[in-house]
C-alpha cells in the first residue's frame, strides 16, 4: 500500500489525525526505499479535518464517478 493511500484511510477514519512532521518523513523515507518512488508530496497534515478531508478529494470523486 502507498503511503498515500494508507494516509488516506487513516484521515477518511480519523479526520482529526495529526502525525507530526518527523514520523511523515521517516514513512516517506521508507517508502522511497520499498517502492522507488513518493506519493505524498506534502511535510504535514493540515490541523482542520476539512482541509485534511480535501487532500484526498481527488480520490474520492474517482471512485464515485466510476
Amino acid at each position: 500500500m502507498s503511503l498515500k493511500a494508507a494516509s488516506e484511510h487513516v484521515v477518511w477514519a480519523r479526520p482529526q489525525v495529526s502525525p507530526d512532521h518527523g514520523f511523515l518523513e521517516q514513512l516517506k523515507t521508507l517508502e522511497q526505499e520499498l517502492y522507488g518512488i513518493l506519493t505524498l508530496e506534502i511535510n504535514a497534515l493540515p490541523h482542520r479535518e476539512v482541509d485534511c478531508l480535501a487532500l484526498f478529494n481527488d480520490s474520492v470523486d474517482a471512485i464515485t464517478a466510476g
